[in-house]
């Protein structure tokens, strides 16, 4: 997973994005957020995050995921002709499948089905989105093009992660990640059987494939620490994909299988609060290589499958300022910018 949007359910909390602090409405309060399944002030966490608190939300009247577009750089969201079916797009990544780049958590629950992301929202306590390689791996269902196919798919990772203070500013951060996945498909083709009078006919036999796929996905970080309101990072993350099967016969000369998909995720950013928390500025650059991208493709008539199709490149600059100029006015802003190139193009 390269990429991810997790959603919160309302309940108490001091989460937010940028609101004026109660406590003193001349001030930006802290931003609490559990990109790394901890409690962490956002200056602190060594990568891209946009947090809206249920307040921002609001006021922005930001009702499903389209209207994240305007509030999260290189964010964008496309219905495919209805709204349960979408296609979203993070820094370039923009796959629509049964094994997407971008994943929506809602309370850290990953919402696996492809057409179940047009929902509106009701009740959030925050939202955040996480614009880089995340730890938590989804292990997406199979696609069932046909009702008699079947897919099963096993999955197994463990990770961990160590941090060293290497001087009062410099810390250090090293990551290692282990993934494994079975994938089994039992499928046919169009026009393979069809139903009459309540029994199924079959013209050809079902097919059965199976496919094993690991990996070690590292990440590496440094971060500087000026203070507490202040942090430069960089960062290496190691993508991963699991390959698979195409549920569903494919023509001749079309390959059954697909192979994993990998990627190595470059990113240098720098987030800080100025003029006594009156300012809120995060900045970052970053570059994203792909071996072996997936992508579904049209095959056949009425036919698609899931192919490799080389190598591509994504980067791109990311900025995102909130200001309290006077009491009572806040005003927030962000800027995306991504040049996406793959095949004879790199």
């Amino acid at each position: 997973m390269i990429a991810a949007i997790g959603i919160f359910l309302s309940g108490s909390s001091v989460y937010g994005q940028s609101e004026i602090d109660s406590t003193n409405t001349l001030q930006i309060k802290d931003i609490i957020v559990t990109a790394n399944k901890r409690e962490e002030n956002i200056i602190k966490v060594s990568t891209s995050i946009t947090s809206l608190s249920s307040k921002k939300i609001e006021d922005t009247r930001t009702w499903g995921l389209s209207g994240l577009t305007a509030l999260v750089p290189n964010y964008n969201y496309q219905e495919l002709g209805v709204s349960f079916q979408q296609i979203q797009s993070i820094r370039g990544i923009q796959v629509f499948s049964e094994n997407p780049a971008v994943s929506t958590y809602i309370d850290d629950v990953n919402n696996l089905d492809i057409l179940a992301n047009g929902f509106a929202f009701t009740d959030i306590e925050r939202i955040e989105v996480l614009r880089g390689p995340q730890g938590t791996y989804g292990l997406p269902n199979g696609a069932n093009l046909i009702g008699r196919n079947r897919s099963n798919n096993f999955g197994l990772a463990g990770f961990g992660e160590l941090s060293y203070q290497l001087t009062k500013e410099i810390k250090a951060t090293g990551g290692l990640r282990y993934d494994y996945e079975k994938r089994e498909a039992t499928f046919n083709g169009f026009g393979d059987a069809m139903l009459y009078n309540g029994e199924i006919t079959d013209f050809k036999p079902d097919q059965t494939a199976s496919g094993d796929y690991s990996a070690l996905s590292p990440k590496f970080s440094l971060s500087y620490t000026m203070n507490d309101f202040s942090n430069l990072y960089a960062t290496y993350t190691r993508g991963f994909r699991a390959g698979g099967i195409n549920a569903s016969s494919l023509p001749e000369g079309i390959e059954q299988t697909y192979d994993p998909e990998y990627s190595n995720n470059y990113e240098i950013g720098y987030k800080t609060l100025l003029l006594d928390k009156k300012l809120s500025i995060a900045a970052s650059a970053f570059l994203i290589e792909w071996k072996d991208l997936q992508f579904y493709n049209l095959v056949a008539p009425y036919t698609y499958a899931r192919e490799n199709v080389g190598d591509a490149q994504s980067m791109g600059l990311e900025l995102e300022v909130s200001a309290l100029p006077i009491k009572g006015l806040q005003i927030d802003g962000s800027f995306g910018a991504c040049k996406f190139q793959s095949g004879s193009d790199l």
